[in-house]
């Protein structure tokens, strides 16, 4: 997420990057969705509601859930390389591992506990119907975490704008300089960059 930074600052805009819960440099072993949700959601109360939130993988869908769920409300959303569901991520991370479909099955049962609800509760494509912010998708037809298929559906369910790449995967797609270019004008033809003067 870091190629965002400066295209951003240049552009005008404050920039806040966040490490959620047990991700990056931040503290903890374990980050419960819902923890993930709220992060993202307070971190938005902090800068006043953002301008823009751009936000990769699971952390994009964690961002609908802010939206859905803490009633955070930027003025346009991009999300990159994110999944339908939260339970289609978590059976493509565990198949990545090499988990059997019998212990994929006993994960998302944990989950579902550790929750204190179904993992099938969040869901990206169905929030996206009905949340208000201008919604720009982006993935790569290659990534082998998040099927091209779930962007795919997240945009027919919702008004979303797409940008689809032929080579990226989940993750190099972030370094795609050509994307970033075409993301940040995305936003600033949607969302006006602060103005220090007022």
């Amino acid at each position: 997420m870091g190629g965002f930074v400066q295209p951003l600052l240049e552009a005008g805009y404050a920039v806040a990057a966040l490490d959620l819960p047990a991700h990056g440099e931040a503290e903890g072993r374990k980050a419960p969705l819902p923890l993930l949700a709220q992060a993202i959601a307070e971190a938005a109360l902090l800068t006043g509601q953002p301008r823009a939130v751009i936000a990769h993988s699971v952390g994009a869908a964690m961002t609908v859930l802010a939206m859905e769920d803490h009633g955070m409300l930027p003025g346009s959303v991009v999300l990159i390389a994110s999944p339908r569901t939260a339970k289609d991520y978590a059976m493509a991370q565990a198949s990545q591992q090499g988990l059997s479909r019998r212990a994929q099955e006993v994960m998302v049962a944990r989950i579902n506990t550790s929750l204190g609800e179904p993992l099938d509760r969040y869901r990206v494509d169905k929030a996206l119907a009905s949340l208000a912010p201008p919604t720009l998708l982006v993935h790569a037809e290659d990534d082998a975490i998040v099927p091209v298929t779930d962007a795919r559906a997240n945009q027919r369910a919702s008004s979303a704008q797409a940008i689809w790449l032929d080579s990226g995967g989940h993750n190099r797609i972030l370094g795609d300089s050509r994307m970033i270019s075409q993301v940040i004008d995305w936003v600033k033809a949607r969302t006006k960059p602060f103005d220090s003067s007022a």
